[in-house]
């Protein structure tokens, strides 16, 4: 008995070691079916921890965090045995347990493919509920305590946006540059309150619609430049709050940089940018293509000014404009409701439209405050609207004004805010050329600094022009590539600069265009006895003031406008007796006939502008003369027919216009020789038998006698002589010119229509340039061959401009062969000159010519030329 319990025990356990992987084997056969769905219920639990997991690790690597290795492995390994393992990818879809039911169908059920199938599921069970316990173990802890630092974006609220049709332009234009792989950097810039934030936020919405882009930040630069406010803008949409931690200004760039780069294809919009001398990408953290060509970001900036863009070095600048009238109306009409559709109230509505100029954030606010008014709100509205006056329109003054006033106030250079200024004494919409604004700065030496001659003060005007364009404070047009050619203000940023002018004390008084028919006598005295301020300007342009006051009391006065007041037909003979500050004074386009005796207390006068005044043939000027600081004297189209001996004291004059005076023929002898300043001397269409004589016999119009002996002052400083339609004229100069350096800064020679002229130059002035100098440079040349050399004639002569000289048939009296140097000659312009035969020019007497303007091609080849070779270097400079 004994002996069979010993047996037994071994062989049960035997039994037990065999019958139970057999149970097991059987298992895999009976229960294929069961094995697969628990482990299609096991993965599935996987992969939802997976994914609880995965949404763990994006929250931390949005934080720049650094992953735990651990997690990343696990993350890997779930993946290929889920995805990557081409047996569960079989158990997982079905395919298996469907090849088993087709085999059965036709009748020959495989017993070792069922087998095989259960087994594989079993099997695959075990990993599976392992990686889940792994999964489930990690808890919220994904991130390594040591990681790396990123860089983030910021997007602001999005406006509601009106797809008006005069802005289908800009955003055809900002969609290409988006679109185009090559653009990376680029501006949008425009006027305060044109709507450049909300057209970018449109844009943000239209290119993630469109899937442009993964992701799109907008931040708000602004004025003041504060760079870890605009990195934790960026990262807080981002979800990049580990950058809250940081406060070294170069770390959180570089977190945020790398940040960025995490992302595949992302726009940066950088929205109010002031300056670009304060801020660049990289110290806010932005990937940009030079730094990092495969994981850059686009960015656009949006600015007030076009010089921010030139900063940035942006590869494209676009411009937002203002809105067309019809979308203004329709701006206006939402803004205020359907009261505007009575028709009590429609056109008043439109006016106030109008008034806005198409500056949405004018029409929105203006809209708003006129919302559910009456008609007596709507009449004082359009009242102080005219009168540049808000005080009363709610939201105006901190909404509009103050927008419009920011950009005054960031142009930082006095000079710059000054002329701005000096822009609004003009009426509405007036065009303003650079040579009216140069009225208004003459004696300002704040302005004109050290600044010498008329070229210069242009040359800084038009820089002053130039930047306030740039800064959407003027609207500006360029004709040609010569420059601007005028500039107007907007409505609405003409009124703020009055406004700035009234509020800081800057003594205007601006009623131009105003429809005035009395002089406002209670509004200067107002200002004139401010203890804040003086009346320093007083601009009444375009009015129709019939009668002025006796003797106005306007000590400090600088400048004083009357143009365009044709119902003015005389000055009280004592009106500029307490003017005696005054530096500018316009009476152009009035109706007056004689000038007041008291004009000769105006000791302090720098410009005055008679143009279009009819004059009495009577009319004596002479007391101009005493105004010995006289810079400019316009008198076009005066109806003069003589000028005054008085006018040689003028010895500061560096412009005189004399144009269009057709009567004009009596310049006393000497006269014009005396303006030893003289710069500009304008003579169209006036004096038309005057004749300049060098030298010669003296005859009314004569430029100098044989008394003077100071030859060598003579228009040693003009730079521009106009000639045109003087129908006697014969010759310009008679006679030797004993000392060529008299002319030596003219710089442009226009004649046209002279008809009866037929050289420019006297043989023996001519004569003259050679002989000098040959016996210049006699000592030189002895040991090299004889050769002819012309004398330099005017050396910084760089237009010459000849039109409609029929009777024109050499530059010098004697004709032949005679050339000159023209070291500065840029521009050579002679059509309709047919019975000209020939050019003073040689291969290297004009080395800077850029272009020679003619009739025709025939008319160039049938020119008399020193050599063919002549010819073929200078024919790729003609055109006709």
């Amino acid at each position: 008995m004994e002996v069979l319990q010993l047996l037994a025990s071994p062989i049960t356990e035997i039994c037990k070691w065999a019958i139970t992987p057999l149970g097991r084997q059987i298992g895999y056969l009976v229960h294929y079916k069961r094995n697969v769905e628990k482990l299609k219920k096991k993965v599935e639990d996987l992969r939802n921890t997976r994914a609880e997991l995965q949404q763990k690790v994006d929250a931390a690597r949005r934080n720049l965090e650094s992953i735990r290795r651990v997690i990343e492995v696990w993350i890997e390994r779930v993946d290929m045995e889920t995805i990557g393992d081409e047996n569960m990818v079989r158990l997982m879809n079905g395919e298996a347990i469907e090849m088993i039911n087709h085999q059965c169908f036709k009748g020959w059920c495989s017993c070792f493919t069922c087998y095989s199938i259960g087994r594989k599921a079993q099997k695959k069970m075990f990993i599976v509920s392992e990686l889940l316990n792994d999964g489930r173990s990690f808890g919220d802890v994904v991130a390594d305590p040591s990681a790396p630092l990123a860089s983030i974006e910021f997007v602001p609220t999005i406006y509601d946006f009106e797809d008006f049709t005069s802005r289908e332009s800009v955003m055809n234009q900002v969609m290409e540059a988006l679109k185009d792989e090559e653009t990376y950097l680029f501006g949008v810039y425009g006027m305060g309150g044109v709507g450049k934030t909300m057209l970018m936020n449109h844009v943000r919405k239209r290119v993630l619609e469109e899937k442009l882009f993964d992701a799109v930040v907008i931040t708000t630069v602004s004025q003041n430049v504060d760079l870890k406010r605009i990195q934790g803008e960026i990262a807080y949409k981002l979800g990049f709050t580990k950058l809250q931690n940081v406060d070294d200004i170069p770390t959180r760039a570089a977190m945020l940089s790398a940040r960025l780069m995490q992302e595949s294809k992302i726009l940066v919009i950088l929205d109010d940018l002031w300056s670009a001398m304060d801020l660049s990408l990289s110290d806010i953290g932005i990937p940009y293509r030079e730094t990092h060509p495969h994981k850059c970001c686009k960015v656009v900036i949006t600015t007030r000014s076009l010089d921010v863009c030139s900063w940035m070095n942006t590869q494209r600048h676009i411009e937002v404009r203002f809105l067309s009238e019809e979308d203004s109306w329709h701006l206006f009409k939402k803004s205020v409701g359907d009261v505007v559709d009575s028709t009590t109230l429609e056109t008043m509505a439109r006016e106030v439209a109008r008034e806005c100029g198409g500056l949405p954030i004018a029409l929105v606010t203006l809209g708003k405050a006129l919302r559910n008014k009456d008609k007596l709100v709507w009449d004082d509205t359009i009242l102080q609207l005219r009168k540049s006056d808000y005080t009363y329109i709610d939201g105006m003054d901190h909404k509009v004004i103050s927008s419009i006033k920011l950009s005054y106030d960031y142009l930082g250079n006095e000079i710059i805010r000054k002329c701005f200024l000096l822009c609004c004494l003009f009426p509405e919409d007036y065009r303003i050329s650079l040579d009216e604004l140069m009225m208004y700065v003459m004696g300002d030496d704040d302005i004109l600094e050290d600044l010498e001659t008329l070229k210069q003060v242009r040359g800084r005007l038009h820089t002053v022009f130039h930047k306030l364009i740039a800064s959407s404070l003027l609207l500006g047009y360029k004709e040609n590539d010569a420059g601007i050619s005028y500039v107007w203000m907007h409505d609405i940023v003409r009124d703020v600069a009055i406004s700035i002018t009234s509020k800081e004390g800057k003594g205007f008084f601006v009623k131009a265009g105003g429809g005035l028919r009395n002089w406002p006598d209670r509004g200067i005295r107002l200002l004139s006895h401010n203890s804040t301020s003086k009346c320093l300007r007083l601009s009444l342009m375009e009015n129709e003031i019939s009668v002025l006051p006796e003797q106005p009391e306007l000590p400090h006065l600088l400048s004083l406008s009357l143009e365009g007041n044709i119902s003015l037909k005389e000055l009280p003979d004592k009106f500029f007796e307490s003017m005696k500050a005054l530096a500018t004074l316009d009476l152009s386009r009035t109706g007056i006939s004689s000038l007041p005796s008291s004009l000769s207390f105006l000791l302090n006068l720098h410009t005055l502008n008679l143009d279009d005044c009819n004059f009495d043939q009577s009319i004596d000027i002479s007391q101009i003369g005493e105004l010995k600081k006289l810079e400019i004297l316009s008198l076009h189209n005066c109806k003069l027919q003589k000028l005054p001996k008085e006018f040689g004291r003028l010895t500061n004059l560096k412009l005189l216009d004399l144009s269009d005076n057709v009567q004009l023929d009596i310049i006393p002898p000497n006269m014009i020789s005396k303006l030893s300043r003289l710069e500009e001397l304008n003579m169209k269409n006036s004096f038309t038998s005057w004749e300049v004589e060098g030298w010669g016999n003296g005859k009314e119009g004569g430029f100098k006698d044989e008394e003077e002996s100071d030859a060598i002052t003579l228009f040693s400083k003009l730079r521009v002589i106009i000639l045109r339609y003087l129908s006697n004229l014969e010759t310009i100069w008679k006679g030797v010119i004993p000392v060529l350096g008299c002319l030596e800064n003219l710089k442009v020679l226009n004649v046209v229509g002279c008809d009866k002229l037929r050289y420019l130059f006297s043989m023996d002035m001519a004569r003259r340039c050679l002989q000098q100098l040959e016996n210049s440079t006699s000592a030189s040349t002895s040991t090299t061959p004889p050769q002819t050399i012309f004398r330099v004639l005017f050396p910084q002569l760089s237009i010459l401009h000849l039109f409609g000289l029929t009777n024109l048939t050499s530059f010098h009296q004697t004709g032949g062969s005679s050339v000159y140097s023209w070291p500065s000659l840029q521009d050579l312009i002679v059509p309709r000159c047919e019975k000209l035969k020939r050019l003073p020019l040689t291969h290297q007497s004009a080395p800077q010519l850029r272009r020679i303007t003619g009739d025709s091609d025939e008319w160039f080849q049938d020119l008399e030329w020193e050599s063919p070779s002549v010819m073929l270097h200078l024919q790729p400079l003609f055109q006709s």
